[in-house]
């Protein structure tokens, strides 16, 4: 079984952030109340009918977006298919790299270098999905890899949450002593954490952006976290960083991979002690710092609660 994990990521946010989709999904919107129904009916009977949100304002969205994830990627409550190909939504500081470092431990995986948005346009000219290419596909743009997927050969979503505030400082000092990446920045040793959260550039919604292919400068909206809360429910798989090995466990177990031969073993390397970790200070709950951080990237923290919750509904009804 010659399978690989094909990797379609970076390991930083801040480099990552320069290489987010440039092109984002439109959207049609009515902010009126009254409007028109025969209006509606004519345009889906013209277009067809996509997923429709209701928001505050009771408008109705097109979702291009979910109408594609529906299309390519499996329900998590689908039975696994032969023809289904394990998709890890690597989050940056989020133990992302112990992830892909484990799973090519246990001999699923070569990493192939495809760092852009490119390289998920090389998948899909390649057939990946369709040729049975790889066990596993790693990326951080989650919201555009449902493309190297169809509705014959899906994708079937997974992924570690950590805390916001907790991410963030992590990339914080991690960039302050990371001589290998190209993002190092020593400078930042000589800046308090307060002063990184307050003079971030972004949205607040970082992972948010990734999971709905939006730019990273473009506004983030209720509508979105709530588009990017349904797809984390039906299409997402759902690990936390503070659980770790229960999740790996999760993991595991849904794919079929608890009884492989090297699982011991890789769980004691690169889960019990992880991989590209950096000890330092913890921003304190309830401090300046851990406010600031938490009302300026609200919609970060509304996806991850979200996740947190659908953690504990997935160990219901799926395990």
């Amino acid at each position: 079984d010659d399978k690989e994990i094909i990797t379609i990521d970076s390991f930083n946010e801040e480099e990552a952030e320069q290489f987010l989709p440039t092109s984002s999904f439109s959207s049609l919107r009515s902010n009126s109340s009254s409007f028109n129904v025969l209006a509606i009916i004519s345009f889906l009977a013209l277009f067809g009918m996509p997923f429709l949100l209701i928001n505050k304002t009771d408008a109705l969205v097109d979702h291009a977006l979910y109408d594609e994830a529906v299309r390519n990627l499996g329900d998590v409550t689908d039975p696994i298919e032969d023809t289904d190909t394990a998709l890890y939504w690597h989050i940056p500081k989020a133990g992302g790299t112990s992830v892909k470092q484990y799973y090519s431990c246990m001999g699923l995986a070569e990493d192939l270098d495809t760092t852009r948005e490119d390289g998920i346009y090389r998948a899909i000219d390649i057939g990946m999905a369709e040729n049975d290419f790889a066990d596993i596909a790693v990326t951080m743009f989650a919201g555009l890899a449902a493309k190297m997927f169809t509705p014959e050969y899906r994708g079937r979503p997974f992924v570690l949450f950590r805390h916001p505030v907790d991410r963030m400082a992590s990339l914080f000092y991690y960039l302050q002593i990371a001589t290998w990446e190209r993002t190092y920045s020593p400078e930042l040793a000589d800046m308090d954490i307060e002063t990184y959260f307050e003079t971030r550039s972004g949205n607040g919604g970082y992972t948010v952006s990734l999971l709905l292919n939006k730019k990273r400068g473009d506004p983030i909206t209720e509508e979105d976290v709530t588009l990017a809360k349904q797809i984390l429910k039906d299409k997402y798989l759902v690990g936390l960083v503070t659980k770790m090995e229960e999740s790996i466990d999760r993991f595991d177990n849904f794919f079929g991979w608890h009884e492989n031969d090297f699982r011991s073993s890789c769980i004691k390397q690169y889960i019990h002690h992880p991989v590209n970790n950096n000890p330092h200070k913890v921003v304190k709950e309830g401090s300046r710092a851990w406010d600031l951080a938490v009302e300026k990237n609200w919609p970060d923290m509304e996806l991850y609660d979200y996740a947190v919750q659908l953690f504990e509904e997935q160990g219901n009804f799926i395990f």
